[in-house]
């Protein structure tokens, strides 16, 4: 793959301008059958950052460029700072890593993240026909590796379409969710649910709304 999604100054460019990457529709463009949904989560309970979200992206190449550029570079500063609030860092995932890693005493974790520069991106690299299987395959090794500690959590997944999102919030990644739980976050029934999922592409009213159910409705499901 190659594109302007894959060079640092396109997303510095976006940050800067404080364009909404982290939610909803990006460039607040249409939903489409190409596009593809990403949920992200950062969180630090020492510092009271919670920074949960999802989002659509017009096609996988600026979705990775959005993990690369952007998600990356703003969870490995909140895994490593004590200081701030939650930043995006206007900086890329290396240049957050020269700078904090100095003095970070725990250098196992600083040479994962240096593994995971590594492995997003190499995604770039693979045909298109296998590139949302290496994002995912990335996506879960990150997260079993971020999932040190109550404390601190970073996450992200990727849905190639609603019926992946229907499956997840019902089921969960280990299928051990509770229905009447779930339908009572979000307030209907499985059923209605799924109706939703299903028809969102051909529904206006809901292909806008969809994204604000998530966000709004479903919120938190790691």
């Amino acid at each position: 793959m190659s594109s302007d999604y894959n060079q640092y100054w396109y997303w510095e460019n976006m940050v800067l301008s404080e364009k909404p990457l982290w939610s909803n529709s990006f460039k607040n463009l249409n939903l489409t059958r190409d596009s593809v949904f990403v949920y992200s989560l950062i969180m630090c309970k020492e510092r009271g950052i919670l920074k949960n979200n999802w989002a659509y992206y017009p096609n996988l190449e600026s979705l990775v460029g959005f993990i690369e550029h952007v998600f990356m570079p703003t969870a490995f500063f909140t895994w490593l700072d004590d200081e701030y609030e939650f930043k995006v860092p206007v900086a890329t995932s290396a240049e957050v890593l020269d700078v904090m890693s100095m003095g970070y005493e725990n250098n196992k974790e600083i040479d994962s993240m240096w593994k995971d520069i590594e492995s997003i991106h190499k995604v770039w690299m693979a045909d298109s026909s296998c590139c949302l299987d290496k994002l995912r395959k990335f996506s879960n090794s990150f997260n079993e590796r971020w999932k040190i500690n109550d404390e601190k959590l970073l996450y992200f997944r990727i849905f190639e379409n609603s019926r992946e999102i229907a499956d997840f919030v019902f089921l969960g990644e280990n299928e051990d969710v509770f229905e009447e739980v779930i339908e009572e976050d979000i307030g209907m029934t499985k059923k209605q649910w799924y109706e939703i999922c299903e028809n969102v592409y051909d529904n206006k009213f809901l292909s806008k709304r969809f994204v604000d159910i998530l966000n709004n409705k479903v919120g938190c499901l790691v």
